[in-house]
This record gives structure tokens, C-alpha cells and sequence, in this order.
């Protein structure tokens, strides 16, 4: 995991996920698939606004490791929303950084690499509270691994849940003091 990131190398990625978007949208317009040429538009918009409400959460390590983290070879592709945001957000940003980095290195182990494995990541912000709603799918080969590592990294977290609803399918639930 790359822990910095040049201003230079974000935009060079930054600028080749946009041409990647483009070409898309050009192809689709070139086979006369005008619905899907909008549709991958309307993909991209939604996924700026989600980048924009990452940002301004003003947790800027929090936003870069979530923007810059499908960019790096891990066995898992992130997807995050904020779903809420209420309020304004007083939160340790390195502390919140420390504990999702830690976190990937152990989803790193614990997922089998070369499948579509993916971590959904959802962000609620409410009276000045953070809560993560992280939902983890595909081939996990370590269950107990992500248990134990949330067990002993309860003290960050006012509150942890962890539920299982099969071998491909784990939903975890922490709520920051």
C-alpha cells in the first residue's frame, strides 16, 4: 500500500480514470448505444458528487485513502458513499486514517487475491458522530482474521458490530467517539 502519493501522480491517474470514462462514452456514442452513453455519464456525475461529499468532510488522509486506494494492488477494489451528513464532522482524521489503513492490510490478507473481492464503504455523519457502515464481499479465505483484528481494535470505536451472512458476505458496523 502506497502511503504517499505525489500531487503530480494523482492527477496523472486521476487523468487517465477520465480518459478511460471518455473512450467509454465515445465508444458507446460510435455503436449507437446513446442510452448507455448516458447512462455511464450519469455514472461518472454521481461519482464526482460522492467525491466532492468525501472531501468535504474535511478529513483529507481519511478522502485520499479511499480516492487513491484502487490505484494500488490490494485484493480488494473500494466503494465508498457518505449516505448521510449532518452536521459538521469532529473527528481525529489520522486516527480514522490509522484504523482504516490497518484494516485494509488485514482485508489484504484476508481476501483470496485474483477475484472480485470489494469493500462497500458507507459514511454517516450526524451530530458530530462518525459512523461506518462497511459491507465486505467476495472470496474471503480469513473470517476469523477480520473478528479478531476488530476485536483488539475496539478502543478507537465507541461501538463494533460484526455479522456474517455467509462465506461471501460480511457486514461490520463502527461507530467513532
Amino acid at each position: 500500500m502506497k502511503s504517499k502519493w505525489t500531487v503530480i501522480e494523482v492527477l496523472q491517474q486521476s487523468r487517465h480514470d477520465w480518459l478511460n470514462q471518455l473512450q467509454l462514452i465515445k465508444g458507446n456514442l460510435a455503436l449507437g448505444k446513446k442510452e448507455r452513453a448516458e447512462e455511464v455519464i450519469e455514472e461518472v456525475v454521481a461519482q464526482m458528487r460522492q467525491e466532492s461529499r468525501l472531501t468535504n468532510l474535511k478529513l483529507p488522509k481519511f478522502a485520499l485513502m479511499l480516492l487513491t486506494h484502487n490505484w494500488e494492488g490490494h485484493h480488494f477494489q473500494v466503494k465508498y458513499e457518505i449516505l448521510e451528513q449532518n452536521g459538521p464532522l469532529f473527528f481525529n482524521d489520522e486516527c480514522l486514517t490509522a484504523w482504516m489503513r490497518s484494516l485494509f492490510n488485514e482485508l489484504d490478507q484476508a481476501y483470496e487475491p485474483m477475484n472480485d473481492n470489494y469493500l462497500y464503504v458507507g459514511i454517516h455523519v450526524n451530530d458530530g458522530k462518525l459512523r461506518l457502515q462497511l459491507h465486505l464481499t467476495g472470496i474471503i479465505k480469513d473470517i476469523p482474521r477480520i473478528k479478531k483484528w476488530l476485536t483488539c481494535h475496539k478502543d478507537k470505536v465507541e461501538q463494533v458490530s460484526f455479522q456474517k451472512n455467509d462465506e461471501t458476505d460480511i457486514q461490520v458496523e463502527a461507530i467513532f467517539k
